[in-house]
């Protein structure tokens, strides 16, 4: 991103993350308005993977998805990785 705005939510995301004060609604938020940032940057990846993870927010009250595999995996051996607890670590790697 190029945007200093959206450079500083980020840091901003980062650092509540860090200081362990996580809120699922704030972070909603931030995320809808650094995909209106991405948006106008014109960079549809990130614009997708925003919105789908404010969407998995939204409805899961939590972050359960974990961080994945370095190792190269088969088509046939596809796994998905989920958490049963609100997996901060993996929203952090996200």
């Amino acid at each position: 991103m190029k945007n200093k705005y959206a450079l500083s939510l980020i840091e901003k995301i980062q650092k509540e993350l860090l200081l362990d004060k996580f809120n699922c609604d704030t972070t909603i938020e931030y995320l809808k308005k650094l995909r209106e940032y991405s948006f106008d940057d014109q960079n549809p990846v990130l614009t997708k993977a925003l919105r789908l993870a404010y969407e998995h927010l939204e409805s899961n009250g939590a972050f359960l998805i974990g961080i994945p595999m370095d190792e190269p995996m088969d088509d046939s051996e596809k796994e998905f990785n989920f958490s049963e607890t609100n997996d901060l670590e993996s929203f952090e790697y996200f």
